[in-house]
């Protein structure tokens, strides 16, 4: 999912620095379609009964299921 910051907000002091602030703390398009892939090969493996699951050879968890569900949370979905 690649590197992220960890900050979930930014304070702005001028209505200037919404739409810069905004696009900084917005997912991208890819973002978002890696998330629904990360929550539904999860989904997939626990439908199944898997232990474990993975996508394109990575493992997951919950730690990155919580941030695909994070991810999908800032975009109101």
């Amino acid at each position: 999912m690649g590197v992220r910051s960890r900050f979930d907000g930014k304070w702005v002091i001028h209505p200037s620095q919404i739409e810069s602030a905004t696009a900084a703390f917005t997912p991208t398009d890819e973002q978002v379609e890696a998330a629904r892939k990360v929550l539904a090969a999860l989904e997939e493996a626990e439908a199944r009964g898997a232990g474990a699951a993975q996508l394109d050879g990575q493992m997951l968890d919950e730690a990155i299921a919580v941030a695909a569900r994070r991810t999908l949370t800032k975009i109101g979905a």
